[in-house]
């Protein structure tokens, strides 16, 4: 009977133990990409500054959205801004995509950037996501991960 305990003890704490390390190598796969990624903005000369990430997972199907500020020495709130989206799967990130959705002004504008399960969202404060369009296209289509 003790043994038949063991066994089913053990057999329920493997699959917890492997789910918590799972969690905690995703947050780290999930630093190493935003870091990787903030670092080619910032050589292609996307002038880009960490503000925070969403606790409201409620935009894109769970994905949390890391925020940065496109620092164009623009008034206060008139910044551009970058949202990026890591989501666990590329099938995550198409069903995602499907329930997009923001509330803005009628003058700002948002374009999508992906790479695997990567999300890139620009958004301009005046409409116009060209001023670095190239750059960050060029940064999700090279960037590996």
């Amino acid at each position: 009977m003790k043994k038949m305990l063991y066994i089913f003890l053990v057999a329920a704490i493997i699959p917890i133990v492997l789910a918590g390390c799972t969690k905690n190598e995703s947050k780290k796969d999930d630093q190493q990409i935003l870091k990787k990624m903030e670092q080619s903005l910032k050589e292609q000369n996307v002038p880009i500054s960490f503000v925070s990430k969403q606790d409201d997972p409620t935009i894109l199907d769970g994905a949390v959205p890391y925020v940065y500020k496109v620092d164009l020495n623009q008034r206060v709130g008139y910044n551009d801004r970058i949202e990026i989206y890591i989501f666990h799967s590329n099938k995550e990130l198409k069903e995602g995509l499907k329930r997009q959705h923001y509330t803005m002004t009628t003058l700002a504008s948002y374009e999508n950037f992906i790479s695997n399960k990567i999300l890139l969202v620009y958004f301009a404060s005046n409409g116009k996501t060209d001023k670095f369009k190239d750059q960050i296209k060029e940064v999700v289509e090279t960037i590996s991960f």
